[in-house]
């Protein structure tokens, strides 16, 4: 593929129909349109002309993409996160920077994306970059479907997690807890470097994928964005997710764009 006059900034939606909490979430139908064509377009209206790709080993994930007109690579290898999965396409598609877009991510907002995508070109990316976002209950911090986070000093990311494990009291924590959001980005040879290492015990155990950056000894920058928007993990977010396309007033304008 030839590199976008962008800074050779590819997007890429890892995707597949297994899944331990909603197997075949990714094909969901919201308002006539599987999820994963959702995610496609919200990423495909970023401001800089940036590519989106969909990666999946799925035939079914990648026929419906494809007859929506959408680009897709075939994985050909067994993958247990979307970074690896990223990391096999980005062996073929040949960028510098990788964004990628979690296929559950649909309230996605362009606005986010071009935000990755803007400091990924006025900074570069050393090894990741992750969007983050404030919490908007206390009942997220012991809501484990959600991966959180605390930031060192210069707003890296320090540890994450599914339950707090803190001991402050609530209200503190929802100061310094932030949600990590499916939208996080590397550099060719960092998605590279950390792929060649094995699997990690938290990354394995907690099911975190970006925990393999962490505890290999790799920085993980932040970017904060203003928005906690709900992605599809369990059965339960589907309500919520339909709730915000209908009535938040940002999310009722991206609708009516990618349903034209």
């Amino acid at each position: 593929m030839s590199k976008n006059s962008d800074p050779s900034i590819g997007i890429v939606i890892p995707a597949r129909l297994g899944g331990v909490r909603l197997p075949g979430k990714v094909l969901l139908d919201f308002h006539g349109l599987p999820m994963i064509e959702h995610v496609r377009r919200r990423g495909l209206l970023n401001s800089f002309g940036v590519p989106v790709i969909v990666a999946s080993e799925d035939e079914d994930i990648l026929k419906v993409v494809q007859n929506f007109g959408g680009t897709t690579i075939k994985s050909e290898r067994d993958h247990l996160s979307g970074m690896s999965r990223t990391g096999e396409a980005a062996e073929k598609l040949g960028f510098d920077y990788y964004l990628v877009l979690q296929g559950d991510e649909i309230l996605s907002l362009p606005r986010h994306i071009d935000q990755m995508i803007s400091r990924i070109r006025s900074h570069g990316v050393r090894t990741a970059i992750n969007a983050i976002t404030p919490l908007d209950d206390e009942s997220e911090l012991k809501d484990a479907s959600i991966v959180k986070c605390v930031l060192d000093y210069d707003q890296r990311i320090l540890s994450m997690f599914r339950n707090s494990p803190l001991i402050s009291t609530n209200s503190i924590q929802m100061t310094i807890v932030r949600k990590v959001a499916g939208l996080f980005a590397f550099s060719q040879q960092g998605l590279k470097t950390i792929l060649e290492s094995k699997p990690q015990p938290i990354e394995m155990n907690e099911s975190i994928e970006q925990m393999r950056i962490l505890e290999l000894g790799y920085q993980i920058d932040s970017v904060l964005l203003d928005k906690n928007l709900a992605s599809v993990n369990v059965v339960r977010d589907v309500q919520l997710v339909e709730e915000s396309l209908i009535s938040d007033p940002e999310q009722i304008g991206i609708l009516k764009e990618i349903l034209k």
